[in-house]
């Protein structure tokens, strides 16, 4: 007999609608559409900071290993910039990958995606490495991207590289 009764008060019972309807559902959908569209800028402009942040840091890491290198090995090690390839060589530095080769830092290469916007060693982009793991000159190389700029300084004195804050 309560089954009768049910089947003819179905919201009363419990058993009665289940679900979402299409306008419930299409309002949710336009709610997270909206907030995806005013985060994803956000998050691509933090993703190329990143990268830029990525590509001054393995530079600086670079560095200290071509100075590291060279008193090891007690060779020279030329450091040259190449503002036009934004590419970074290493001659007497060993490649990561392979040993026979110089190794060159292509600063556009995924995932650092920078440019070198300039590179000053007392006028010139190249400088050496002594034995002794000391700079032939101090200076600073600016790296750009996502509309930003990252300065490391390699101090003359004591071959320090540096990023600026």
């Amino acid at each position: 007999m309560t089954r009768a009764r049910c089947t003819r008060h179905i919201d009363r019972c419990g058993s009665g609608r289940h679900g979402f309807t299409l306008l419930e559902l299409t309002i949710v959908l336009v709610i997270i559409g909206t907030i995806a569209g005013l985060a994803l800028p956000a998050y691509g402009s933090a993703v190329a900071r990143y990268r830029l942040q990525s590509a001054a840091h393995q530079l600086r890491i670079d560095l200290d290993r071509a100075a590291a290198h060279a008193r090891g090995t007690m060779t020279t090690v030329t450091v040259t910039f190449d503002p036009a390839a934004h590419t970074v060589t290493f001659t007497n530095l060993p490649s990561k990958r392979n040993a026979a080769v110089d190794h060159v830092l292509d600063l556009r290469a995924h995932p650092l995606g920078a440019t070198i916007s300039s590179a000053n060693f007392s006028g010139f982009n190249t400088y050496t490495i002594s034995p002794y793991g000391l700079p032939s000159r101090g200076g600073t190389v600016v790296l750009a991207g996502a509309g930003t700029t990252r300065t490391l300084t390699v101090n003359q004195s004591t071959g320090a590289a540096s990023l600026a804050p």
